[in-house]
Order: structure tokens, then C-alpha cells, then sequence
């Protein structure tokens, strides 16, 4: 089994701007039981801090009110991908993870 994930931190500048912080971060599953890819449109909610990365606490963490969206690319796919218009408009063609339940937790 490929049992492959991202892990993203968000970090933020402190008051006076100079240096950054850790703030939150998020984990990305990058395929699935049969070892492909999880290509698609994905909403991606942020942890709170302490970083955790064991699938089964993320539904005990708070979550920051902040979500990434990103476009994960089948090779297949990137000639229709490419032509896909990036814009804020665009948010409600992304969605949870097919891992993920509607409330963002993973299962």
C-alpha cells in the first residue's frame, strides 16, 4: 500500500512583522487504497497547533477558521486542467477529500 501524505504549515509574521510563526496546519492524503493518485479539487481544513499527524486524533483537534485549496494533477488530466481559470469565484468546485467526512474529519 502507498501510504503517501502532505503535510502543510501555515505560518504567520508576529507584530512587528519580522519573524514567523507557526499558526496551523493541515494533512493531505496523496492516494488512495488502490494507489492512485487523489487528483481533484480539495478543500483542506488547518489544525491548531500541536502538530499531530495520526489520522485518528485529527477529529479531537481544534481547527483554525482557514481551509487551503488546492488542485492535486493527474498527468492525464493536465491538458483539462490547465485550461481551468484560477479564481475566488471557483471555490464551490472544491471539496472535502473523498477520506474525509462533511465536517472535514477523516475516517
Amino acid at each position: 500500500m502507498v501510504d503517501l501524505s502532505m503535510i502543510i504549515e501555515l505560518q504567520v509574521s508576529d507584530s512587528n512583522g519580522e519573524e514567523l510563526r507557526t499558526k496551523a496546519w493541515t494533512k493531505l492524503k496523496l492516494f488512495d487504497l488502490q494507489k492512485h493518485l487523489i487528483s481533484g479539487a480539495w478543500r483542506v481544513p488547518f489544525y491548531q497547533l500541536p502538530i499531530q499527524a495520526d489520522s485518528e486524533e485529527l477529529a479531537n483537534l481544534p481547527r483554525l477558521q482557514a481551509a487551503m485549496f488546492l488542485r492535486i494533477v493527474n498527468y492525464h488530466d493536465a491538458d483539462t486542467q490547465s485550461q481551468m481559470t484560477i479564481s475566488a469565484a471557483n471555490y464551490i468546485d472544491y471539496r472535502l477529500p473523498p477520506y474525509m467526512d462533511t465536517h472535514g474529519t477523516w475516517r
